[in-house]
């Protein structure tokens, strides 16, 4: 699904994760209720994020922006997080010194950040793109 989105020009998209009773891993989903039964439950959402990455390297000139949904599991803040660095290797930005400080992520991978509030306002994508860092993430709770 992400593929074609991406393909037809989306860039943001809201994602909604969810866990099943009997195992641990994030899947895509569309939750009706509190339980597996009313959940419409997706791939893995690691899978998802391998063909989206994938298809960066190809187009190494696009950003996506990736936020997690008001999800309705047990994933938080912290998890989203974590699921951002293992899949993404993303690097928490928190002032505009450590923004101005990246490395340069090579052109065979995708690089990841993700603010823990506003970006600074001098931000400017195309400086994101010549570093390579092309993934953009904020939690749920965090909107600007």
């Amino acid at each position: 699904q992400y593929l074609t989105q991406l393909a037809l020009g989306t860039r943001y998209f809201n994602i909604d994760l969810c866990d099943k009773d009997d195992d641990d891993t994030l899947y895509n989903c569309h939750a009706q209720g509190t339980d597996d039964s009313t959940t419409a439950f997706g791939e893995p959402i690691l899978d998802s994020f391998e063909r989206m990455k994938s298809w960066m390297v190809q187009y190494p000139r696009e950003i996506i922006v990736l936020q997690s949904a008001d999800m309705l599991m047990s994933v938080k803040t912290a998890t989203w997080k974590a699921l951002m660095q293992t899949a993404w290797n993303c690097k928490t930005v928190t002032t505009e010194l450590e923004l101005a400080n990246l490395d340069t992520v090579a052109d065979t991978d995708v690089g990841c950040l993700y603010f823990t509030s506003m970006p600074p306002q001098n931000l400017m994508l195309g400086d994101l793109v010549e570093k390579n860092y092309r993934v953009i993430t904020v939690s749920h709770n965090n909107v600007f």
